[in-house]
């Protein structure tokens, strides 16, 4: 069949002079497939699709199975998240919409029950295939599960979709990251998907793991390698689906929709900005010149939809769109000093404060190693005691070993610059008529990157700390200069003595070196 149909609604020229969303009108009476509705970006793209489209005909969403809940009680309770608050009011007959249907990624065609797979196939025009596993340090195998096997099932579900009519695959800006220069086009995987098979069924997991340097070459985790080999099946199936791929960068919390700051994602930034924002994190290996590339979950969400609207009414090959910050760019050291500017300037502040906010940016390993030392391990160890003290739970020691491997994890990224052609994204985003900019817009140069990291402490307070917005967990300013009268003077005197110290120190080498 021809995926490529024209649309059979209003002429452009009639929709944008009546104000009218092509976008909307597209989206109308369609039935759409969700994966990763669960996900911080699934999440935001149902929303949006609730809210915005509001005739669109219905949604499917797979979700796995519980032990403590069946789907339904998951789709409750998981409609109960302030992120659909405002989707609930202007759509009030949402939950007729959406319908929930168990599956697992990682099990042989999606785990659908027979009758759920029928419908699927037989009512379905989009799909959108958010599902992976973010996960830096996923074991090969899981990875491979989850993001490339996942990606195989759901093309060859597509394949017998007769009413398909645009299949977006969300990969990562970063599934190429061992180039410096990312195109908006496909790049041949380090291991084809065949010969990753291969590998995986000859070799037992501890063979993989002590392999893993090896197997990955260039790239610097499971999630890249396999993203890339996900991205080669999409190629593969381009010549008889319409699909498209679309490839965020640092996805961060909302800029505008449906309300400002909103994440559900504990990603590295994020839980590097609650570190440091409560005052445990005091040191950061990092490039001072480091870009930090990030594009705002809501603007993700809009290019996401955007795409396979283009997808379903232009008769182009496959596209490949890098939805990223590139040509606004802003370095993590920027970023971090933003927030904590603004938590030594606001009006108030989170009681979960623990400690006076500094933060050290270094690049070399030893320096990084001594002062991990004097100010992580040794202020940890600190804390246990009061912790044992006090009789509660031992937790800081933990926090520190997180943000010690977290640290870790991401170095690669905060080492390493890329750019990035965007040639895709600006022509996508001049396509859209004047109301579908109002409506989906993802144009990342309207992004104010400082303002934006000002008000990032709130965010992590509330969605990763979950500090509620109330009297009982944001106060004055003065309370909280109240809770820091004991701490800063201990503060002040711990930084004094690190730096006689090493005066001191450096002072008896210098002395010894003169000898």
């Amino acid at each position: 069949m021809d995926f490529y149909n024209r649309r059979d609604y209003l002429d452009e020229t009639e929709l944008e002079s009546k104000g009218i969303s092509e976008i909307q009108t597209f989206y109308a009476n369609k039935t759409i497939f969700i994966t990763g509705a669960s996900g911080f970006v699934g999440t935001l793209v149902l929303e949006k699709l609730l809210r915005t489209c509001k005739d669109l005909r219905k949604v499917y969403v797979l979700f796995r199975s519980s032990k403590r809940k069946n789907i339904q009680e998951r789709l409750v309770e998981y409609f109960n998240d302030p992120v659909f608050e405002r989707m609930k009011s202007e759509n009030p007959t949402y939950y007729t919409q959406v319908t929930c249907v168990q599956g697992d990624l990682t099990l042989d065609q999606l785990g659908l029950s027979a009758e759920d797979r029928q419908a699927i196939v037989d009512n379905t025009q989009i799909i959108l295939h958010v599902a992976a596993t973010v996960k830096f340090d996923e074991h090969l195998a899981d990875a491979y599960n989850i993001n490339v096997k996942g990606t195989k099932t759901m093309i060859q579900l597509a394949e017998l979709m007769k009413q398909l009519q645009s299949f977006v695959y969300v990969s990562t800006a970063y599934s190429n990251c061992d180039r410096k220069h990312i195109e908006e086009k496909f790049y041949d995987p380090v291991f084809s998907d065949e010969e990753t098979i291969t590998m995986l069924q000859h070799s037992e997991r501890h063979e993989l793991a002590l392999l893993l340097p090896h197997i990955l070459d260039r790239k610097p985790n499971t999630y890249t390698f396999t993203k890339t080999i996900a991205e080669d099946l999409v190629r593969e199936s381009s010549g008889h689906l319409p699909v498209v791929v679309v490839r965020p960068s640092i996805v961060m919390p909302t800029l505008k929709e449906p309300f400002p700051y909103y994440s559900n994602d504990k990603n590295s930034v994020l839980s590097i900005a609650v570190g440091a924002g409560v005052g445990l994190l005091r040191v950061l290996s990092c490039a001072n010149d480091n870009r930090l590339d990030m594009i705002p979950g809501d603007m993700t969400v809009n290019c996401i939809l955007a795409a396979s609207w283009s997808a379903a009414v232009t008769p182009d090959a496959a596209q490949v769109y890098n939805c990223v910050g590139y040509e606004n760019p802003i370095t993590l050291k920027q970023s971090l000093y933003a927030n904590l500017e603004n938590i030594s300037e606001s009006k108030e502040s989170c009681d979960k404060a623990l400690w006076v906010p500094h933060l050290i940016v270094v690049e070399n390993n030893y320096i990084l190693f001594f002062l991990y030392y004097f100010l992580h391990l040794l202020p940890g160890l600190f804390f246990s005691l009061a912790e044992r003290y006090l009789n509660r739970k031992p937790m800081i020691m933990k926090i520190y070993r997180k943000l010690f491997f977290l640290n870790k994890t991401v170095r690669y990224f905060a080492f390493n610059n890329w750019s990035f052609t965007t040639d895709n994204s600006k022509s996508l985003l001049f396509k859209l008529n004047a109301r579908d900019r109002e409506l989906f817009d993802f144009n990342i140069m309207s992004v104010d990157w400082m303002n934006y990291y000002c008000f990032m402490g709130r965010c992590a307070a509330r969605y990763v700390l979950k500090a509620n917005d109330n009297k009982d967990n944001y106060y004055p300013k003065e309370m909280y200069k109240r809770k820091m009268k004991y701490i800063e003077p201990i503060d002040i005197t711990i930084r004094w003595t690190f730096r006689l110290a090493l005066v001191y120190l450096s002072y008896n080498m210098l002395c010894a070196v003169a000898v």
